[in-house]
């Protein structure tokens, strides 16, 4: 079983929302390697831009320090075949069975976002 990290998390942790910082927390402590999709480190810089407004520098840093954290392996090779065969299938977003192509059966995906609970073979738990 591998653990994911959703883009809704690191976001939430930007916020400073108390669950994601006390996540990231027990993240540095602990032993456990998290794996980040390349397409959610995309989707942070994208929203962080757009929505958050920060400059180019700013979401260039944040997504540095993602990059550089030991205990994230990001992970590039996602089936968009899948991805889009579930989509026309259930009714998520792209982006999600984008994230969810990158996953195996029974690994677990540390999301705020209830539509993974739609998804097939995997399971969602909230920092």
């Amino acid at each position: 079983m591998k653990i994911y990290i959703d883009s809704n998390v690191f976001l939430r942790g930007f916020e400073e929302l108390e669950s994601a910082v006390n996540f990231f927390n027990k993240v540095k402590g602990g032993d456990v390697e998290y794996i980040v999709p390349s397409v959610v480190i995309n989707e942070v810089g994208w929203i962080l831009g757009k929505f958050y407004k920060l400059s180019r520098p700013e979401v260039v840093d944040y997504l540095e320090r993602i990059l550089n954290t030991a205990k994230f392996e990001i992970k590039y090779k996602y089936d968009i075949r899948k991805a889009i065969e579930v989509y026309k299938n259930i009714n998520i977003k792209l982006y999600d069975c984008y994230v969810w192509s990158y996953m195996d059966e029974g690994d677990v995906i540390v999301s705020y976002d209830r539509d993974f609970d739609k998804l097939p073979g995997i399971k969602r738990i909230e920092p």
